[in-house]
């Protein structure tokens, strides 16, 4: 029998947690989702347009699984993202080369809380470059509603996303 006490697990914190961060409003969220550049809303979708849909959900999951919903956190003037980190994804700079066939974007989406809109942008080919080689890239959303600001200090992910909206 042994006397010696077994240590409990550190508690996990998500990769690059910033400590100035602060719960934010509940409804406070994140998403960088992958679909279809044009989305067919007829009541009878065209099999192509489900073939797309597919490709989405095969590319979201082999490059970023974890961003398609984050609760994002309260920091300073702005709000921040630490997403998981799963233990094995594929590199970023191969997203859009998977994407360009089956004619599908990647869009940044943040939803302050339940009374605003969300904001949105594109995250396109040239950002992801300027990510994987600056470790951060800004992408603006459009009629200057704010900036996502990308940050990658693991190759080939992103390991936490800030969004600065424009002051009114």
């Amino acid at each position: 029998m042994s006397l010696l006490r077994k240590n409990r697990a550190a508690p996990k914190v998500a990769y690059d947690q910033c400590t100035d961060c602060k719960a934010g409003p509940t409804a406070s969220t994140f998403r960088l989702i992958v679909e279809p550049k044009n989305t067919d809303v007829r009541a009878r979708a065209l099999h192509d347009d489900l073939r797309q849909l597919e490709n989405a959900d095969r590319v979201q999951s082999l490059f970023v699984p974890s961003l398609a919903r984050v609760d994002a956190l309260v920091h300073g003037d702005g709000y921040h993202v630490h997403p998981d980190q799963p233990d094995s994804v594929g590199h970023i700079a191969q997203m859009h080369t998977m994407m360009e066939p089956h004619g599908l974007t990647a869009r940044l989406s943040f939803t302050p809380d339940r009374d605003r809109t969300a904001v949105t942008a594109a995250l396109t080919a040239e950002h992801v470059q300027d990510l994987v080689q600056n470790g951060s890239v800004d992408v603006c959303v459009p009629m200057d509603q704010g900036t996502f600001r990308l940050h990658s200090t693991r190759p080939g992910r992103i390991t936490a996303v800030e969004y600065a909206p424009t002051e009114m």
